[in-house]
Protein backbone atom coordinates (compact mmCIF):
# COMPACT_ATOMS: atom_id res chain seq x y z
CA UNK A 1 0.00 0.00 0.00
CA UNK A 2 1.23 3.74 -0.76
CA UNK A 3 1.79 5.68 1.81
CA UNK A 4 -0.93 8.26 2.52
CA UNK A 5 -3.52 6.00 1.63
CA UNK A 6 -6.01 4.63 3.97
CA UNK A 7 -6.30 1.39 4.92
CA UNK A 8 -9.43 -1.36 4.89
CA UNK A 9 -9.23 -4.52 6.52
CA UNK A 10 -11.83 -7.13 4.86
CA UNK A 11 -12.73 -10.26 7.08
CA UNK A 12 -14.07 -12.98 4.96
CA UNK A 13 -15.10 -16.64 7.08
CA UNK A 14 -15.62 -19.26 4.63
CA UNK A 15 -17.23 -22.28 6.29
CA UNK A 16 -17.75 -25.67 4.17
CA UNK A 17 -18.15 -29.37 5.60
CA UNK A 18 -14.59 -29.61 5.18
CA UNK A 19 -12.82 -26.64 6.80
CA UNK A 20 -13.94 -22.93 8.52
CA UNK A 21 -11.25 -20.40 7.04
CA UNK A 22 -11.17 -17.03 8.55
CA UNK A 23 -9.70 -14.66 5.97
CA UNK A 24 -8.69 -10.76 6.85
CA UNK A 25 -7.52 -8.81 3.81
CA UNK A 26 -6.20 -5.03 3.63
CA UNK A 27 -7.59 -2.72 1.48
CA UNK A 28 -5.02 -3.67 -1.40
CA UNK A 29 -6.11 -7.57 -1.44
CA UNK A 30 -2.71 -8.39 0.67
CA UNK A 31 -3.47 -11.52 3.15
CA UNK A 32 -2.91 -10.11 6.68
CA UNK A 33 -4.20 -12.98 8.82
CA UNK A 34 -5.67 -16.96 8.00
CA UNK A 35 -6.83 -19.08 10.22
CA UNK A 36 -7.65 -22.52 9.22
CA UNK A 37 -9.36 -25.29 11.22
CA UNK A 38 -9.62 -28.52 9.22
CA UNK A 39 -12.99 -29.60 10.09
CA UNK A 40 -15.98 -28.84 11.94
CA UNK A 41 -15.51 -29.38 15.53
CA UNK A 42 -17.14 -32.69 17.52
CA UNK A 43 -18.82 -35.13 15.58
CA UNK A 44 -17.79 -35.90 11.97
CA UNK A 45 -20.79 -34.13 9.56
CA UNK A 46 -20.87 -35.87 6.66
CA UNK A 47 -24.31 -35.06 4.61
CA UNK A 48 -25.28 -31.98 3.05
CA UNK A 49 -25.09 -28.83 4.35
CA UNK A 50 -28.13 -26.74 4.60
CA UNK A 51 -28.29 -22.65 4.70
CA UNK A 52 -31.52 -20.83 5.81
CA UNK A 53 -32.37 -17.20 4.75
CA UNK A 54 -30.68 -16.34 8.18
CA UNK A 55 -27.62 -17.74 7.88
CA UNK A 56 -27.98 -20.21 9.91
CA UNK A 57 -26.43 -23.83 8.84
CA UNK A 58 -27.05 -27.49 9.75
CA UNK A 59 -26.07 -30.71 8.44
CA UNK A 60 -28.58 -33.47 9.44
CA UNK A 61 -25.83 -36.41 11.21
CA UNK A 62 -29.11 -38.38 11.80
CA UNK A 63 -32.59 -37.91 10.68
CA UNK A 64 -35.03 -37.98 13.30
CA UNK A 65 -38.27 -40.01 13.16
CA UNK A 66 -40.34 -38.43 15.42
CA UNK A 67 -43.81 -36.85 13.56
CA UNK A 68 -43.09 -33.49 13.57
CA UNK A 69 -40.53 -31.08 14.70
CA UNK A 70 -41.58 -28.97 17.92
CA UNK A 71 -42.96 -25.37 17.36
CA UNK A 72 -41.12 -22.35 18.77
CA UNK A 73 -42.68 -22.57 22.01
CA UNK A 74 -42.15 -26.22 22.80
CA UNK A 75 -40.36 -27.86 25.68
CA UNK A 76 -36.96 -29.90 24.24
CA UNK A 77 -35.14 -32.18 25.89
CA UNK A 78 -31.43 -32.86 24.07
CA UNK A 79 -28.04 -33.65 24.40
CA UNK A 80 -25.54 -31.22 23.27
CA UNK A 81 -21.96 -30.38 22.72
CA UNK A 82 -21.12 -26.62 22.17
CA UNK A 83 -17.69 -25.64 20.28
CA UNK A 84 -16.16 -22.83 19.86
CA UNK A 85 -13.87 -22.20 15.81
CA UNK A 86 -10.89 -23.46 17.35
CA UNK A 87 -12.69 -26.29 18.42
CA UNK A 88 -12.88 -25.67 22.33
CA UNK A 89 -15.64 -27.35 23.83
CA UNK A 90 -17.17 -24.66 25.94
CA UNK A 91 -20.56 -26.93 27.11
CA UNK A 92 -21.52 -29.97 26.87
CA UNK A 93 -24.62 -32.20 28.39
CA UNK A 94 -22.83 -35.07 27.26
CA UNK A 95 -19.77 -34.31 29.40
CA UNK A 96 -22.36 -34.04 32.48
CA UNK A 97 -24.06 -37.15 31.40
CA UNK A 98 -27.79 -35.28 32.25
CA UNK A 99 -29.97 -34.04 29.09
CA UNK A 100 -30.50 -30.60 29.19
CA UNK A 101 -34.64 -29.15 29.38
CA UNK A 102 -35.67 -25.89 27.78
CA UNK A 103 -38.25 -23.84 25.99
CA UNK A 104 -36.74 -23.22 22.43
CA UNK A 105 -38.41 -19.50 22.66
CA UNK A 106 -35.51 -18.97 25.33
CA UNK A 107 -32.44 -19.74 24.12
CA UNK A 108 -30.29 -18.11 20.92
CA UNK A 109 -32.20 -17.63 18.17
CA UNK A 110 -29.65 -20.51 16.15
CA UNK A 111 -30.86 -23.28 18.67
CA UNK A 112 -34.98 -21.72 17.78
CA UNK A 113 -34.06 -22.01 14.36
CA UNK A 114 -31.91 -25.23 14.36
CA UNK A 115 -33.66 -27.41 16.91
CA UNK A 116 -37.32 -26.50 15.91
CA UNK A 117 -36.84 -27.78 12.54
CA UNK A 118 -35.73 -31.34 13.85
CA UNK A 119 -37.50 -34.59 14.73
CA UNK A 120 -37.41 -36.52 17.95
CA UNK A 121 -34.33 -39.27 17.12
CA UNK A 122 -32.08 -36.60 15.11
CA UNK A 123 -28.97 -35.43 15.50
CA UNK A 124 -27.72 -32.33 14.14
CA UNK A 125 -24.49 -30.17 13.65
CA UNK A 126 -25.54 -26.50 13.73
CA UNK A 127 -23.17 -23.82 12.58
CA UNK A 128 -24.76 -21.08 14.08
CA UNK A 129 -22.75 -17.25 13.15
CA UNK A 130 -22.68 -14.31 15.68
CA UNK A 131 -25.48 -12.73 14.38
CA UNK A 132 -27.57 -15.69 15.48
CA UNK A 133 -25.69 -16.87 18.80
CA UNK A 134 -24.20 -14.07 21.23
CA UNK A 135 -23.64 -11.14 19.20
CA UNK A 136 -20.88 -8.55 19.44
CA UNK A 137 -20.63 -8.91 23.10
CA UNK A 138 -20.40 -12.73 23.38
CA UNK A 139 -20.83 -14.34 26.49
CA UNK A 140 -17.34 -13.57 28.65
CA UNK A 141 -15.61 -15.20 29.72
CA UNK A 142 -16.51 -18.55 27.58
CA UNK A 143 -17.37 -17.39 24.41
CA UNK A 144 -16.22 -14.51 22.95
CA UNK A 145 -17.74 -11.72 20.80
CA UNK A 146 -19.09 -12.46 17.19
CA UNK A 147 -18.06 -15.72 17.48
CA UNK A 148 -19.81 -18.44 15.38
CA UNK A 149 -20.57 -21.42 17.52
CA UNK A 150 -21.17 -25.04 16.43
CA UNK A 151 -22.97 -27.37 18.24
CA UNK A 152 -23.91 -31.45 17.67
CA UNK A 153 -27.62 -31.84 19.14
CA UNK A 154 -29.39 -34.85 19.83
CA UNK A 155 -33.78 -34.25 20.58
CA UNK A 156 -34.50 -36.70 22.68
CA UNK A 157 -37.85 -34.91 23.62
CA UNK A 158 -40.51 -33.00 22.53
CA UNK A 159 -41.68 -32.01 26.42
CA UNK A 160 -45.92 -32.35 25.66
CA UNK A 161 -47.29 -29.12 26.62
CA UNK A 162 -49.24 -30.04 29.51
CA UNK A 163 -46.39 -30.96 31.88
Amino acid sequence: MKPGNSSVVIEVETVTPEKVERIVLDGDGTVVERVRIPRFPGKKATGEMQITSTGLRYIDIVEGTGESPPDSTSSVTVHYSGYLNDGTKFDSSVDRGQPATFPLNRVISGWTEGVGSMKVGGTRKLIIPASLGYGSQGRPPTIPGDATLFFDVELLEIVPKNQ
